[in-house]
């Protein structure tokens, strides 16, 4: 299984208003449908943000909820092209071009 971990409330949003001019609203209501058949979407809630602003190993503060969203959800690895930023992660880090390999 996948795990999407997103800590932009605004990322699906986004995504469904970026495809509109490729496709009619009812695939792109498939589209996210299938989305969420295909990962498992990780939550942002009050733990995660008080844990990330306890955490002073970040210098970045929504890289830190996202790694306490993915280590929450026993993640195997974060995907990031900036994998520098995540230097105090406990979560594998990898860039995506290995996650493709992976896949």
């Amino acid at each position: 299984m996948i795990i999407l971990v997103d800590t932009n409330i605004d990322s699906i949003p986004n995504l469904f208003y970026i495809l509109r001019k490729a496709y009619s609203q009812k695939e792109r209501r498939t589209f996210i449908k299938n989305l969420c058949d295909i990962f498992r979407i990780s939550d942002l809630n009050v733990e995660k943000i008080i844990a990330a602003a306890e955490n002073e190993d970040f210098s970045d503060f929504k890289d830190c909820l996202q790694e306490e969203c993915a280590v929450e959800v026993m993640a195997d690895y974060i995907v990031t092209r900036n994998p520098d930023d995540y230097k105090a992660s406990r979560i594998k880090i990898i860039e995506p071009g290995e996650f493709v390999k992976l896949l």
